[in-house]
């Protein structure tokens, strides 16, 4: 159990209690004034033909860097509480500076990977025709030129007799299907074709 406070330490936390409140609401007044400076501020700028913005600033008493800073946030659309449990103006910004940052790096890092992909599947386009021009390397070393065009020309020659012996296959095979098709109907084991 706690022992209660003396009168004096009572009153005293009671003024600490009442000075943290000011200044919560102070805090919070400044980025609420900020933010509505901020939102005029681009509406003026909006405005303002060439060469009147920097002359419509000094009128209203404030410099460009203050004015740029005001209407950052305003733009960020941050709430005039956030700004105060940022610890303020600077840290808003400092704090909407790191999140844009993040921002860019997040969108360069997705750049970056989508190049790398690019790049990855070049290298396999670039492997694959290595490989396809490393076997006619080795037959140009043994016999020049004629070699490798007598070696494409035998690949040529063996695809196209397995061609034409698959061809043959299902001629026949067609052939086969037909006679058996024709015998099962003769028996009486199917219906004729559509």
């Amino acid at each position: 159990m706690t022992e209660p406070l003396s009168n004096a330490l009572a009153d005293l936390a009671e003024q600490v209690k009442l000075a943290n409140e000011q200044f919560l609401l102070a805090r919070r007044t400044t980025a609420e004034s900020a933010l509505r400076a901020g939102g005029l501020l681009i509406d003026a700028k909006d405005r303002c033909a060439h060469g009147e913005w920097l002359p419509f600033l000094k009128r209203a008493g404030i410099n460009e860097r203050t004015a740029r800073n005001f209407m950052t946030l305003a733009r960020s659309g941050i709430k005039p509480d956030t700004v105060a449990d940022l610890g303020g103006i600077r840290a808003a910004l400092e704090h909407l500076a790191s999140e844009r940052a993040a921002a860019a790096i997040r969108e360069e890092n997705a750049a970056l990977k989508a190049e790398q992909a690019v790049l990855e599947a070049e290298i396999a386009a670039l492997k694959a025709e290595i490989k396809r021009f490393s076997e006619m390397h080795v037959l140009f070393e043994k016999g020049g030129f004629e070699a490798v065009v007598a070696a494409k020309d035998e690949e040529i020659r063996v695809l196209k007799t397995r061609v034409e012996r698959e061809v043959k296959d299902r001629q026949s095979w067609g052939r086969s299907a037909d006679f058996w098709e024709k015998k099962a109907r003769d028996l009486g084991y199917s219906k004729e074709r559509a």
